[in-house]
């Protein structure tokens, strides 16, 4: 639907509640950091990480003002400096003297945005920025001061997702420039005279019910960036595994680190690709084929994964055409119209007659595709090499003006396609996260694909057939094979694997990736092309690795995560070694037969380092450690009495010493003694 029409169904009344407190939360901002005294706020006032972080300016325009606008790119580095409480000193961005200086330079982009913003100098403004942290705080910052000037939304993914939605292809080399393509927005939106007096936060929600963007999958500039601290060895394991088998299972006991390893793993993977890959912007090559009606190239393509092109006229273009460029099938007569979208899988050989050949695989069937009518009409595409030749040949090279006017108007007569369009247009090589959390209760239907219920304009449900997550990503990275699609699966074991996979558990295996399937369902085509990957985590305490059927762990590496007390040493807490308590406590673990149960180094970890004082070891104790050894034992104080000594638990009358547990010093004391005497036997 055009927006001009899903305006008229849209409730203005029913978020003026949700706009009234977006404005609270605006002039709490102003009130607190006015912008007059902006100039002497100090650094203090405005980092992340020190005791009063959540009085800062980077806490309030993060977290104080989640109903204006969700901050995309979150995290402390998007602010450029913030206290590092792990290493006890300050990050930021640049060769410095120090973190002063640092400040100083990152204000004066503040005051110097604030000062163009005044001036209406647009585009003046993103040229402050010379890496990719701290734009998205900044925007945020402007819209703040200048709520009219700017749509709430500080993702430039989201905000390339409403361009495109609106017929926008073309960004003019503004992609990257986050206020430059906030203003476009907000420009092409007021063009609409029915918009004249919308304010900038309802135009924000309109665009946000009218086409919300994928809330699976964030792109890169969206991904929060922290430290990524990881382990070259087990780096290498997971990026090996992953390069084998294309998905990989980290399984292990609770607190192992299994899912902050994915994270960091995923982070320093996307890091690694961006350093591969080129800094400047590139599309891929678009091309248009035409096949022979009689040939039925294009059915062939759908039924047998494949189809093979021998080399026309111009015989330049078979030769640069390249894997993974995008071709726009075009049937002659009597169709004389676009009718599939495929890729090349195989670019220039031989074939035995010694013809040059290319190979395409398939993408999406058209089935209102554009026409030699539409060709003829466009006043760009009626100049492309196709048109000049008369579609009479084989290869045709597209340029990007023309093939994003392609684009457009193939996703006006079918709008369907957006999902292998969108980010073609602006496609650039780099890689993609998107975080899941399997349950009991997820099935194939969130996954793949199924009906599900969807409210219409009368506020009614139907049951619509809709793409499951995979599913979606799978289209996206098969239109977009410069780029890296993770999906990391926490708690992986958690739901019933094979059903949530179903018959896409075949084509998962390294080598049938790009061998499609057809789905009961929609009747539709899927494969997993090769660029996909996956990592899930699975808690062995739940369901050991040894339940899985022979059918899954075949399909998956395995990794193991162990508890590693080593991480613990450098711990200054003096009243206990938390190493030793660890390397006791999973000790009796194993012996009882518990191997899987196993206590993670992570329950006596805080942001990544040991514990260093007595209150929140024991708070850690008592709230995490002991309940789950409780667990274990099934409340026989007999058995949790091997884990954590006689001095904690009262066998003759079966319960815990409440006032050892209670307190502190004595926790620690009892635990000590119980580490002392083990250590004692073992020798």
């Amino acid at each position: 639907m055009l927006i001009d029409d899903f305006q008229n169904s849209f409730d203005r009344k029913s978020i003026q509640d949700d706009l009234k407190q977006a404005e609270e939360e605006r002039l709490e901002i102003v009130k607190k950091f006015p912008l007059k005294d902006f100039a002497q706020l100090s650094l203090e006032r405005y980092a992340y990480g020190l005791d009063d972080s959540q009085n800062s300016f980077s806490w309030a325009l993060e977290n104080g003002t989640k109903k204006l606008a969700l901050l995309a790119n979150h995290g402390s580095q998007a602010f450029k400096i913030y206290f590092r409480k792990k290493d006890n000193r300050w990050w930021y961005e640049g060769d410095f003297e120090n973190e002063q200086k640092a400040w100083e330079s990152i204000r004066q982009i503040y005051l110097d945005a604030f000062a163009l913003a005044k001036l209406q100098r647009w585009n003046e403004i993103d040229k402050l920025h010379t890496s990719r942290h701290g734009p998205n705080a900044l925007l945020k910052a402007l819209i703040c001061y200048f709520p009219h000037e700017f749509l709430p939304v500080t993702s430039t993914s989201h905000i390339k997702h409403f361009l495109i939605s609106l017929g926008v292809v073309d960004f003019d080399g503004r992609a990257q420039n986050i206020v430059n393509i906030n203003k476009l927005l907000l420009f092409k939106l007021k063009r609409h005279p029915v918009f004249e007096n919308w304010t900038t936060g309802e135009l924000a929600r309109l665009l946000y019910a009218w086409s919300p963007p994928s809330k699976d999958v964030q792109d890169e500039e969206d991904i929060e960036e922290t430290s990524a601290d990881i382990d070259d060895a087990i780096y290498q394991k997971i990026a090996q595994a992953l390069e084998h088998k294309g998905q990989v299972i980290l399984f292990g006991p609770p607190g192992t680190g299994k899912t902050f390893t994915a994270e960091n793993f995923a982070r320093r993977f996307l890091k690694d690709q961006q350093q591969a890959s080129p800094t400047s912007e590139s599309t891929t090559q678009s091309w248009l084929v035409v096949s022979n009606y009689q040939n039925r190239s294009w059915d062939a393509l759908f039924s047998e994964g494949k189809v093979v092109f021998r080399d026309g006229k111009l015989k330049a273009n078979f030769k640069a055409a390249q894997t993974g460029d995008l071709v726009f099938g075009y049937t002659s007569a009597p169709k004389l119209k676009i009718e599939a979208i495929a890729r090349i899988s195989r670019p220039m050989f031989m074939d035995e007659n010694n013809i040059h050949c290319i190979e395409l695989e398939p993408v999406m069937r058209i089935k209102s595709g554009v026409s030699f009518e539409d060709f003829q009409k466009n006043k760009v595409l009626k100049k492309s090499e196709s048109m000049q030749s008369n579609m009479r040949g084989t290869m045709f090279k597209l340029t990007t003006p023309e093939a994003d006017t392609l684009r457009t108007l193939l996703l006006k007569k079918e709008p369907a396609l957006s999902e292998v369009l969108q980010n073609s247009a602006t496609a650039k090589p780099g890689s993609k996260i998107t975080r899941l959390t399997f349950h009991p209760s997820y099935s194939y239907e969130d996954f793949i694909e199924g009906f599900r219920p969807d409210p219409t304009i009368s506020n009614n449900l139907v049951l619509r057939l809709k793409d499951g997550i995979f599913k979606r990503i799978c289209k996206e990275a098969d239109a977009n094979r410069n780029q890296r699609y993770l999906i990391l699966i926490d708690e992986i074991n958690r739901a019933n694997v094979a059903k949530v996979f179903g018959e896409v558990i075949t084509i998962i295996e390294k080598d049938k990736r790009g061998v499609s399937v057809e789905l009961p369902q929609s009747n539709s085509e899927l494969r997993v092309p090769p660029n996909v990957f996956v990592i899930g985590t699975m808690n062995t305490s739940d369901r050991s690795i040894k339940l899985f059927d022979i059918a899954l762990r075949r399909r998956f590496s395995f990794i193991e995560m162990q508890p590693n007390p080593n991480l613990l040493t450098t711990s200054r807490l003096k009243e206990i070694d938390l190493a030793n308590l660890l390397r006791h406590l999973n000790k009796s673990l194993i012996k009882s037969g518990h191997r899987d149960k196993q206590i993670g180094h992570s329950f006596f970890m805080e942001d990544g380092q040991p514990i260093h004082d007595i209150q929140s070891f024991a708070r850690q104790f008592r709230q995490d450690v002991l309940p789950l050894l409780q667990e274990y034992c099934y409340d026989r104080n007999s058995d949790l009495a091997n884990f954590v000594g006689h001095e904690l638990v009262d066998i003759e009358n079966d319960c815990l010493r409440e006032d050892k547990i209670a307190d502190d010093t004595k926790l620690a004391s009892s635990l000590a003694k119980l580490i002392a005497t083990s250590t004692q036997h073992d020798a």
